[in-house]
């Protein structure tokens, strides 16, 4: 039977993940491209195949397609791990809603929620891998608890 292999970081490479993921947050709820480039490791493999300049397009496609994130939309982000076949990776949801004001109604676009999660791996103070995960979950008490 293979060992499970469990990565530890030290302080100084959470505090360093948990600042990318801060500044990914900031610029794809900015809408970004150019900035969500800058946090992407040169080598790193997006959504499984995905060099960064293909994924620095796929975000700018996202964020300025108009049946993708318009403008009119609030935005809740969340924090989870992922659960599936790579366990443990920090995973952020990006939930766009509609802005429930005149504005929007008279504007008679047909504007629905959207929810986009991405499960981060990290190399060199960059972000190397970013994915859609399986599953992931949001609340970790029960697994604290059970530890």
């Amino acid at each position: 039977m293979d060992a499970i292999k469990i990565q530890k970081f030290t302080e100084e490479e959470k505090q360093s993940h948990d600042n990318l993921l801060k500044s990914f947050s900031l610029v794809f709820g900015a809408k970004d491209a150019y900035n969500i480039g800058l946090l992407l490791h040169e080598d790193g493999v997006f959504f499984e195949s995905m060099n960064k300049t293909r994924v620095e397009s796929y975000f700018f496609n996202l964020f300025f397609n108009k049946k993708e994130i318009v403008d009119h939309y609030n935005l809740d982000i969340d924090k989870a791990i992922s659960m599936d076949h790579l366990p443990g990776e920090e995973v952020l949801i990006f939930r766009f809603y509609p802005i429930d004001d005149e504005r929007n109604k008279l504007l008679k676009l047909p504007i629905e929620e959207k929810v986009f999660a991405f499960a981060f791996n990290f190399k060199d103070e960059l972000i190397y891998r970013i994915r859609k995960p399986k599953k992931y979950i949001k609340n970790l008490k029960e697994y604290e608890r059970m530890n």
